[in-house]
């Protein structure tokens, strides 16, 4: 959320650091990755960063307009579940 500031630019970000990490890869092992566990964790990892970045990013964006007024400041519960 701190690096990124939109939820448009989420994947973008989350796509270059992974291709960074593969160029990396690639270059310090002097060959292609080819295991299926190192890809399986690249995607997991991108798709986990893609979602949370976009989630984050968005609740920052949209705190003000939709989210304000629906929890008591001081008492921390929504203020729809008043008793």
């Amino acid at each position: 959320m701190i690096f990124i500031g939109r939820s448009k630019l989420a994947w973008d970000f989350a796509v270059t650091v992974h291709l960074i990490n593969l160029l990396l890869n690639w270059v310090v092992n002097a060959e292609f990755p080819n295991n299926i566990y190192w890809w399986g964790l690249q995607l997991c990892s991108c798709a986990l960063m893609v979602g949370l970045g976009t989630l984050t990013t968005r609740w920052k964006e949209l705190r003000d307009t939709f989210f304000d007024g629906m929890v008591d400041p001081e008492e921390g519960i929504p203020l729809n579940d008043r008793v």
